[in-house]
């Protein structure tokens, strides 16, 4: 599922599920709380809906602080909504600052973030240190106002308001170029896709399908359930916490049925980067597709499921075996397993025996972010998997560890994580290189059922 985006959602401390958002997924995750909702419409505006006059307290960039949204009126004004953490909105910063150049004066690309700005700035100032130049593009920070008017769930969202101040279009990142642009500064007739961002709220911690109310409350024990798509909700797994009434629990919304053998054959102990499934099968396209836009989606509300297995704690270390068997049972068509293959990887290594990795850390952190990372008294092989899951979900190759180095580490690297180049600079100070090398492996194989 090769989506593009950050999922916005509460981060969830060590009592409540472990989350595992599918797609271009996700870095630190942060949930917004505004508290002057009643200023604008409760579900927000719309395609065609009148802007109404909205004060921007905090722009950087611009010649004064402050301004309103009618101080752009006469020109497209599109407002590219993104966050720090957010991979895919920090890489499209340099793109959006140089369409701004090309348009000056006819359209106002205008970046917004909740965040504030010296988070915005310190991020601003790497992109500017890697591509060495000035980055000049307006920015707003610290906002409410705007993300109330155009609520939103995941990231990068794009609003694009024409110069009447009309919500002309929704989009997602793929819309914004100089062809669209252009074609809606002449107003001509837009074939964009419109970005799908409902969500339907509901209570994670309750058991997908319900008890029998009349058996008051009796805790289920063991239960496995399969939905097919449901509008609305995440794409995203979660893994709850074992519980000594609840038990252990793993829940799916709209994932493929590739994730879903993923995620069993994982078994908690293995990520499985997409180069590392072999599909020996006459018909891919049911567990996969290559497609974009309109056809993606269409091929996600038909090739997609929810799912839940929830199992007593004395069961918790079957978890993952009976979800595969579950999946045997369910799709009959297919047998799966995990092999082991020489395939071509990416390898963390060490170019030196001097240790500049040790940890003097006494509590342990990772912090991601679209410019960079800390890692503060943890183990590289969660670095590792954090690169493989997000920033490098879309190399080539896997990345794996061939360190041989087990203890905690520290490390600060001001990089852009998502490019192998400038993350293979950046850990050249602690005598750390990515080579390319071929090697066995595991992998899963999902093969047809003879």
């Amino acid at each position: 599922m090769k989506r593009k985006f950050c999922l916005l959602e509460s981060l969830c401390p060590s009592d409540k599920p472990i989350l595992g958002t599918i797609g271009t997924v996700v870095g630190i995750i942060i949930i917004c709380l505004f508290t002057n909702a009643g200023a604008f419409p409760q579900n927000g505006l719309s395609i065609g809906d009148k802007v109404p006059e909205v004060s921007l307290t905090s722009i950087i960039h611009y010649p004064t602080n402050q301004a309103t949204l009618s101080d752009f009126k006469g020109k497209l004004v599109i407002l590219d909504f993104w966050a720090t953490w957010c991979a895919p909105c920090v890489a499209s910063l340099p793109k959006t600052d140089s369409l701004q150049k090309v348009f000056e004066g006819r359209a106002q690309l205008l970046p917004v973030t909740y965040q504030s700005k010296d988070e915005a700035e310190k991020v601003l100032a790497r992109i500017e240190k890697r591509k060495g130049k000035k980055m000049s593009l307006p920015m707003v920070v610290d906002d409410k106002e705007l993300q109330l008017l155009f609520p939103h769930h995941t990231l990068p969202h794009y609003v694009w308001i024409n110069a009447e101040g009309i919500v002309l279009a929704i989009t997602g990142i793929e819309e914004v170029n100089a062809i669209n642009i252009e074609a809606a500064l002449q107003k001509q007739t837009l074939s964009m896709d419109t970005k799908k961002d409902v969500m339907v709220v509901y209570d994670k911690n309750s058991p997908f399908v319900s008890s029998n109310t009349q058996l008051l409350n009796k805790p289920l024990l063991y239960q496995t359930a399969l939905f097919g798509h449901i509008e609305g909700l995440p794409a995203e797994y979660n893994i709850f916490a074992t519980n000594s009434v609840s038990g252990k629990r793993i829940t799916a919304t709209n994932v493929t049925l590739l994730w879903l053998y993923k995620v069993a054959w994982s078994e908690a102990i293995r990520y499985i980067h997409p180069d590392k499934i072999v599909l020996d099968v006459k018909d891919p396209f049911a567990l996969r597709t290559a497609q974009t836009g309109k056809a993606e989606a269409q091929w996600l509300r038909e090739h997609t499921y929810g799912y839940e297995i929830i199992v007593p704690a004395t069961m918790e270390g079957q978890l993952y075996k009976l979800m595969q068997q579950d999946l045997q049972k369910l799709f009959p068509q297919y047998t799966a397993s995990i092999e082991k293959r020489k395939i071509k990887c990416l390898a963390l290594v060490r170019t030196s025996s001097i240790d500049k990795l040790k940890s003097k850390s006494e509590k342990s952190s990772m912090t991601f972010e679209g410019g960079g990372c800390q890692l503060k008294n943890s183990f590289l092989q969660s670095f590792i998997i954090q690169l493989n899951a997000v920033y490098l979900q879309y190399l080539p190759t896997p990345l794996i560890d061939q360190t041989g180095y087990n203890d905690r580490v520290d490390m600060i690297l001001n990089c852009d994580l998502s490019d192998t180049k400038s993350l293979k600079d950046a850990l050249k100070a602690y005598d750390l290189d990515l080579l390319e090398r071929e090697t066995t492996v595991e992998v899963l194989v999902i093969k047809d059922t003879q």
